[in-house]
């Protein structure tokens, strides 16, 4: 295994940002993942060549502008529940918890089409097994001898990760079922379905109607592809959403840039923003990347190589599995000059020119990169301007500093603090 963060290959491109990420010689490694277990299925982001091509072919579609836009009234509403979090309290608030369960509460509607106060459907966030599987990778990586599976396979933990695997899929494949016998009904009852259902569709919806069309995409690709969105899509918005709320609080200057953009864009009216409204708040998805940049969502990227690839003096061989760290690469002082400091500027469209295209990794990037990229941005967007309109936005004394763990996503031990003030209307 090799670990990377920067290195010139031998067509002078980063071997973190050209050939590991671009290059049809790599593959995902299975080493991380969290879902491929006793089923012959694995999900778009760990399925090797043709395979994947077929399901990122076929799911590619659900992120298209217009299916986006679909999603809008479920991310304003959660916007709308999390300001509402904050109006009667003046204590220091540990921000990590609330970003997460809105996140869920969120991703719950436009992946698995279950809305807020629907208990019978779904655990709370402390009992679910989305919550559990995200323990697993961690520890594993933590203890370098368990990545050897002989070893590993025998321990008690091993039989720990496949009990929350199997309660992972246990219960996506019921909710998978429920959404199933839910449609059937409705189609009975509506003779006009194909005329009004995608007004009311979530991506559960989307992947049952590419599974009745192929084959391939059965039952054990949509639980893969469920438990991936859920998984993936929980803390890598909440912790990004975190950070950024504590270092616009750290920067009131910029702050109150964001804040004037979402007015002029906003006003003080409490509707959904539209889309063209998000795609108008520049300087907030410059401060969004440049937050990414800093505290990345995903620490660590996992590839394997399926030709060998000559990196300088070296060759790293076929079949070598390479971790890529973009929390370092991002910063890499000939790529982000004072590279600590919290500068949105850095995303201009002038500045981005300036560098190398894949120094930058907050998604990954190239052919396997995050597909759902834009939806992660767009919910951002809409979270964040939704509360710095509402209230002012301090750090507490003495829970200044940010302190780094690493799990799954990346974390602040001890949380992120923050005093929320509401502003005169």
């Amino acid at each position: 295994m090799i670990v990377t963060s920067h290195g010139r290959c031998e067509h002078g491109g980063f071997v973190t940002t050209r050939v590991n990420l671009k290059s049809s010689c790599l593959l995902r490694t299975r080493k991380f993942d969290l879902i491929s277990v006793s089923t012959q299925k694995e999900a778009s982001h760990v399925v090797p060549g043709k395979e994947w091509r077929s399901h990122r072919r076929l799911l590619q579609p659900s992120f298209h502008q217009g299916v986006l836009e679909m999603f809008l009234t479920a991310f304003h509403d959660g916007s709308r529940r999390l300001v509402h979090r904050f109006k009667n309290t003046s204590s220091p608030v540990n921000i990590t918890r609330h970003m997460n369960e809105t996140v869920l509460e969120i991703l719950n509607d436009t992946v698995l089409g279950v809305q807020v106060g629907d208990t019978t459907k779904l655990r709370a966030d402390e009992n679910s097994p989305f919550r559990h599987a995200k323990v697993l990778v961690p520890y594993r990586l933590s203890h370098p001898w368990l990545m050897i599976g002989s070893i590993y396979s025998i321990t008690n933990f091993a039989r720990n990760e496949l009990s929350h695997k199997k309660s992972l899929f246990d219960f996506t494949r019921k909710v998978i079922r429920d959404k199933k016998e839910e449609r059937n009904k409705t189609k009975d009852l509506d003779k006009n379905w194909d005329d009004c259902a995608p007004a009311r569709m979530c991506l559960l919806d989307r992947m049952l109607d590419i599974s009745e069309e192929h084959q391939e995409f059965d039952e054990d690709a949509i639980i893969h592809e469920v438990c991936t969105f859920m998984l993936a899509g929980q803390e890598s918005v909440a912790t990004a959403l975190a950070f950024l709320l504590i270092l616009l609080a750290k920067h009131p200057d910029i702050l109150t840039k964001v804040r004037r953009e979402a007015e002029e864009i906003l006003g003080n009216s409490k509707r959904a923003p539209t889309l063209v409204e998000l795609q108008d708040m520049k300087y907030l998805e410059q401060c969004i990347k440049e937050t990414l940049r800093l505290y990345p969502s995903i620490p660590v990227l996992g590839r394997k190589l399926s030709e060998d690839v000559v990196m300088g003096k070296h060759t790293l061989p076929a079949g070598c599995n390479v971790l890529i760290a973009p929390y370092a690469t991002h910063r890499i002082p000939d790529l982000y000059p004072d590279p600590e400091k919290f500068d949105p500027d850095r995303f201009l469209p002038e500045k981005i020119q300036e560098r190398h295209p894949y120094a930058y990794i907050a998604f990954s990037s190239g052919p396997r990169n995050c597909i759902g990229y834009k939806f992660a941005i767009l919910e951002l967007k809409t979270l964040a301007s939704a509360l710095v309109r509402e209230y002012d936005m301090t750090v507490v004394p003495g829970k200044e500093d940010i302190n780094i763990a690493y799990r799954i996503t990346l974390r602040a031990k001890g949380g992120l603090w923050l005093r929320f003030t509401p502003r005169a209307s």
